[in-house]
């Protein structure tokens, strides 16, 4: 297990999952379990506290919560994954790191996790790479959380990053750029094809 200082993460998943006609949330893996199910048992298992997930009010999700997950309602779904970002961020103890973990790619791996927060340092972000390309989750700095708690207006999270140190973390899997918003992206994820 992972057990590297305190450390959070936000699962934003207040999209209505137009193009995948279903809500994300309830989106199974290969072995019947839910993304976010899974999402939730491995950064519980894992310390991370707290769980923040993001949900619209229409969400269907409906997991016995108890702690460290706690639900945050995004009543302004038009503002896009950087405002659910920003409310789950208001939400957060001060002072500590935060993954934020988007619900369409439920990959995540102990021996990764473990090593972005092994590298990151206070004005810096952390992000798997794969084969070149940036993958999820990102980790973002304790100093990055504060600022972006800090700002009344935050519309880019990429913008935000630009000001800091980004630390690449070398992964031998393609999972970590999977990006699942369609049916057939689901049925490749499924059958295990890119």
């Amino acid at each position: 297990m992972i057990n590297k200082g305190k450390y959070s993460v936000i699962i934003p998943a207040a999209g209505y999952s137009e193009r995948m006609g279903v809500d994300k949330l309830l989106l199974k893996r290969e072995d019947g379990i839910t993304f976010i199910s899974h999402l939730i048992d491995f950064y519980a298992a894992s310390f991370a506290n707290p769980i923040i997930v993001v949900v619209n009010r229409k969400s269907r999700f409906s997991q016995e919560l108890k702690s460290p997950v706690r639900v945050v309602i995004n009543d302004f779904i038009e503002k896009g994954r950087t405002f659910s970002i920003k409310i789950g961020i208001e939400v957060l103890p001060e002072g500590i790191p935060c993954f934020i973990h988007n619900i369409d790619n439920p990959h995540v791996d102990s021996r990764m996790i473990r090593q972005m927060l092994s590298e990151i340092s206070d004005d810096s972000y952390c992000v798997p790479i794969f084969q070149g390309r940036r993958g999820h989750p990102v980790l973002l700095s304790r100093n990055i959380v504060s600022y972006i708690r800090s700002i009344s207006i935050f519309t880019d999270l990429r913008e935000v990053l630009s000001n800091y140190k980004r630390i690449e973390i070398q992964c031998n899997t393609d999972k970590v750029l999977l990006n699942i918003n369609t049916p057939d992206d689901y049925r490749k994820y499924l059958s295990g094809s890119d």
